[in-house]
């Protein structure tokens, strides 16, 4: 059986995967700074060889006209492994992202859809500016995780400000996003809440609230609230989680996604990679 992904309601499915991400996506910018007392750098400084391993849960399900007056429910249990691949003096970072493994459901039907996905290879530049490419994969389920793997790093990306925060301080961004609605719109605010110990790492927590207005094909809009931790230490994102609720093309959606570390190797190759300081 072919992914969720019949043409009719290819559209449909690839803008509300945009939608779930965009609660926390998109580039940076200066925080604002209320009173306070001590300010944190949140920053990620991989090195080349690191290997993590993240789970990501996607639920979805959408109503309306355009499945004639039915439901869409949706279900992916995602494995994810992200090899730092090279890393720049100059903050360039390059990874391989792979799936291993990929598996879903469309309204109670199981798919496996492990041999369809991409490697998508990735770099990431310090302003935290994301460029990626797919490689195999079967369409259109290689475009689509391709997508949501590039989205998945643009939002760790734009969970760091670009300076020193202190608890209590927002940073907001303004965005265009991309994907199949040019006229998709992205407000996003985000919010150092505090410290925290998660699992086993003391993490930073930031909240993150997100306005999409989009109109092309229809009403599109989204309100989205979510939490993201980032391991004090590392700067490595532990776990993200987004909800919202909207419509998308005029069809009521409700969305919810997790994504989590659950392993790391860590190389011990130098942070500033001599070999790639002038890519």
């Amino acid at each position: 059986m072919p992914i969720i992904l019949f043409p009719p309601r290819r559209f449909l499915f690839g803008f509300a995967i945009l939608l779930i991400v965009t609660g926390v996506f998109g580039p940076k910018t200066s925080a604002q700074k209320p009173q306070g007392s001590e300010t944190y750098v949140i920053k990620r400084l991989p090195k080349q060889g690191d290997v993590d391993k993240y789970k990501i849960k996607l639920i979805q399900k959408m109503t309306g006209a355009d499945l004639n007056n039915g439901e869409l429910n949706v279900v992916f249990r995602l494995a994810l492994k992200e090899t730092a691949k090279s890393v720049s003096r100059n903050g360039l970072v390059h990874y391989l992202e792979e799936f291993t493994s990929a598996a879903g459901e469309v309204n109670g039907a199981a798919m496996d859809i492990q041999s369809k996905t991409p490697k998508v290879s990735l770099s990431v530049d310090q302003t935290g500016h994301v460029e990626a490419s797919n490689q195999g994969g079967e369409e259109p389920v290689a475009s689509q995780f391709g997508d949501l793997v590039k989205l998945l790093i643009e939002t760790r990306s734009a969970a760091a400000p670009q300076s020193a925060v202190k608890i209590g301080d927002t940073w907001k961004l303004d965005v265009a996003a991309p994907g199949p609605d040019p006229t998709l719109k992205v407000s996003l605010t985000l919010t150092l809440d505090g410290i925290e110990t998660i699992g086993a790492s003391k993490a930073y927590r930031i909240k993150s609230i997100s306005d999409s207005l989009g109109s092309a094909k229809g009403d599109s809009r989204m309100r989205s609230e979510g939490l993201i931790y980032i391991d004090v230490e590392s700067g490595k994102t532990v776990k993200m989680t987004t909800q919202g609720t909207g419509t998308v093309t005029g069809n009521a959606v409700t969305t919810e996604m997790t994504f989590e570390l659950t392993g790391s190797s860590e190389s011990s190759v130098k942070k500033e990679d001599p070999t790639a300081a002038g890519s």
